[in-house]
């Protein structure tokens, strides 16, 4: 059986026991694929993230069950 993939979007600025919940339930469903919301996408919504988007992606490629990251241009990911 093929393994599902499970698709979440964060802009993960300041990373929380929010993020790291969200990611273990995600786990259960599948490999997981993020979409790290791009510093323009962030600013479409609110204010540009105290951390660019190349120090953030730093930060979750490093996260446990995070299986690929992928950048996210838009806010909306439906």
């Amino acid at each position: 059986m093929k393994k599902k993939t499970v698709y979440i979007a964060l802009s993960v600025d300041f990373i929380h026991h929010g993020h790291i919940n969200l990611i273990q339930k995600a786990k259960k469903y599948g490999s997981i694929t993020l979409g790290l919301l791009t510093d323009k996408a962030i600013s479409s919504q609110k204010e540009l993230p105290y951390l660019n988007y190349h120090q953030r992606l730093q930060i979750v490629k490093n996260l446990n069950g995070i299986d690929k990251v992928v950048p996210q241009n838009e806010w909306d990911y439906s």
